[in-house]
């Protein structure tokens, strides 16, 4: 089959499933949606699309994609369509099918059956265990929204086909398969690195190509950090109420590794949940996480970001595997820490924050941990010693009883992954320092907050800052962990320090809704594409 054949065949074939994915969605068959659809295609091109009248919807269908067709891309009837429709899953589907139209080229050039032993090594990769390398590859340029509808490697992959690179980098698509010839069938790993070769080759690249596999490291080197330390996946959750609905939460979940720290992967949609769901919901933000490191033996860990007003939640207490009528808690499995919400959106407060956080990392001999003051302790006093000494960077405080929400139960079947019927009391609030305290810590740039959620436990504060204080302040983390699962093995957990202790535990320069810290996967003037 000559080029020209093999492209006509492959984009025709692409063709014929964005009709059926069009022809499938009945908001789409109504004879007054058409003319809307096309004044949308029409806003998104900025060309008229010459489209006729046709009886049946199929019909018109074939018409409008063939004129799409001659445009040379389908991404601008992926957005009309969901301004007709609302539904970004069907959009989600058709910029997918765009990606595949526009990686015919490279299908064309791929050694033979190469194409398809690729799409079945990286459609079972989730596409949140390669977003590093998609952030890497692209310098951010493409890790963020303008991929969210990439499910699997594979997705990314053709994604990257019709994405050129900067300078005189070889194309992402190349530097992406580049770095997961370790993770594939070996065969399949010989062959893409013979086909990388032909094309470094042909355009005169060789010596990027050899620096680029230099720089590739050995089938351990991707999983592992620079000091050979295994590294981390990292499961973020953001809780915050919904203003104008004082029973509704706003949830949204974000995956990162940690060994380069290159970019936030959204885990799932955001999603608007009651009290009554908000702990089911976050173990299925968890069951989803586990599974996507289902290929992974990397440790992991979570993280919540909370507004003051939800600290108290107890989040660590929250149980996962339900389902198989043994639940266990988050802080028995995973190390599990907080953020705070406000500080992140408090901009004003960034420069103080990352000078303590400076001193903790870089050093951590000058890093010091002190007892906050008394619960009903001068306030002014409090910021005057924090701001005397630029060296604390963790607090101790006391806390104060929270009212507890009411009480109900969640009705069994409305317990969406149970099998075991277990009926949960939602989530109530435990003590926590006061919001006053609080701030001026958050404002002060402390990164590291600990308290008591006991309002049982005798002088917890001076317990905590005697264990905050025995080591260095930079092992809080892991050993506020030990002491959790320490606690466990106890007959009475909650009267051991581990089974009580509350850890806020702030990195300045991870911030899940603006990216990191100087990322350009987040320009000021919006993403782009090539």
């Amino acid at each position: 089959m000559t080029r020209d054949a093999f492209l006509h065949r492959y984009r025709s074939a692409i063709e014929r499933q964005i009709v059926d994915t069009l022809d499938d969605h009945p908001d789409l068959h109504g004879a007054g949606s058409r003319p809307v659809l096309l004044r949308r295609c029409a806003a998104w091109s900025g060309t008229r699309l010459p489209i006729s009248d046709l009886p049946h919807a199929r019909h018109w269908f074939v018409d409008l994609v063939g004129s799409f067709s001659r445009e040379g891309r389908f991404d601008f009837l992926a957005e009309a369509v969901n301004d007709l429709t609302g539904d970004g899953e069907l959009r989600a589907a058709l910029l997918r099918l765009d990606d595949a139209w526009q990686a015919a080229e490279v299908a064309a050039d791929a050694p033979e059956g190469l194409w398809e032993e690729l799409q079945r090594e990286l459609s079972s990769v989730p596409a949140s265990r390669v977003a590093d390398v998609l952030h890497q590859v692209t310098e951010g340029r493409h890790s963020g929204p303008e991929s969210d509808h990439c499910r699997t490697a594979w997705e990314l992959f053709v994604f990257l086909c019709d994405r050129s690179a900067p300078g005189s980098r070889l194309g992402p698509r190349i530097e992406f398969l580049e770095h997961l010839v370790h993770d594939i069938d070996q065969r399949v790993a010989r062959r893409v690195e013979a086909w990388h070769q032909s094309c470094a080759d042909d355009w005169k690249a060789t010596a990027a190509l050899r620096a680029l596999r230099l720089g590739r490291g050995s089938p351990d080197s991707g999983r592992n950090g620079a000091d050979g330390r295994s590294r981390q996946a990292i499961l973020t959750l953001q809780l915050e109420r919904i203003t104008t609905s004082p029973d509704l939460y706003l949830l949204r979940t974000w995956q990162q590794w940690d060994g380069r720290e290159t970019v936030f992967h959204p885990a799932a949609p955001p999603v608007q949940i009651t009290r009554q769901a908000l702990e089911w919901q976050v173990e299925a933000a968890v069951q989803r996480f586990e599974r996507s490191l289902a290929s992974d033996g990397v440790d992991a860990r979570i993280e919540f970001i909370l507004p003051l007003d939800l600290l108290g939640l107890r989040v660590e207490s929250f149980r996962v595997e339900w389902a198989t009528g043994v639940p266990l808690p988050l802080a028995l499995r995973y190390p599990v820490v907080l953020r705070s919400l406000d500080r992140m959106r408090q901009r004003e407060w960034h420069r103080a924050w990352r000078l303590r956080w400076r001193i903790l990392t870089r050093e951590p001999a000058r890093a010091a941990v002190v007892r906050g003051e008394p619960a009903d302790g001068s306030l002014r006093r409090l910021e005057a010693r924090l701001l005397s000494d630029e060296g604390v960077v963790a607090v101790v405080f006391d806390s104060v009883p929270a009212s507890h929400m009411p009480a109900g139960r969640v009705p069994v079947d409305q317990a969406p992954t149970s099998r075991v019927p277990v009926a949960r009391v939602p989530a109530a609030h435990h003590p926590t320092p006061p919001h006053e305290q609080l701030i001026i810590a958050l404002r002060c740039g402390i990164p590291g907050i600990l308290w008591s959620y006991s309002p049982d436990a005798t002088d917890a504060a001076s317990g905590i800052h005697e264990f905050a204080g025995t080591q260095k302040v930079d092992t809080l983390p892991d050993r506020v962990t030990s002491a959790r699962r320490a606690a466990f093995l106890e007959t009475a957990p909650d009267n051991s320090l581990g089974g009580y202790l509350a850890l806020l535990w702030d990195d300045p320069d991870r911030l899940p809704e603006r990216g990191l810290a100087g990322s350009p996967s987040h320009p000021e003037g919006g993403h782009h594409r090539d």
